[in-house]
């Protein structure tokens, strides 16, 4: 959900690999490189009033958990665009 705290505002949109690779298309763009990771640190989280705060454990152990899962289920995309000519 979007919340009001300009600091924190939360996602506006989140996309799929097949979404991103749709719209590529649509603009004339060809797909060159495609990487699907995890890129944050879970043993650190911002509180309701944007604080960040420590879960050292927890935030551990889901780490590793999201590190070892599947391509198709990481929360981070990196794409690599080129111009069609």
């Amino acid at each position: 959900m979007l919340r009001s705290d300009p600091r924190n505002p939360g996602h506006f949109r989140e996309y799929t690999v097949r979404e991103l690779c749709a719209i590529a298309t649509e603009l004339g763009f060809c797909v060159e490189q495609c990487r699907t990771a995890f890129y944050f640190d879970t043993r650190f989280i911002h509180d309701t009033h944007g604080r960040l705060v420590r879960k050292s454990l927890i935030g551990t152990i889901r780490n590793w958990v999201y590190r070892l899962s599947p391509a198709p289920l990481r929360e981070g995309i990196t794409m690599v665009w080129r111009k069609d000519r």
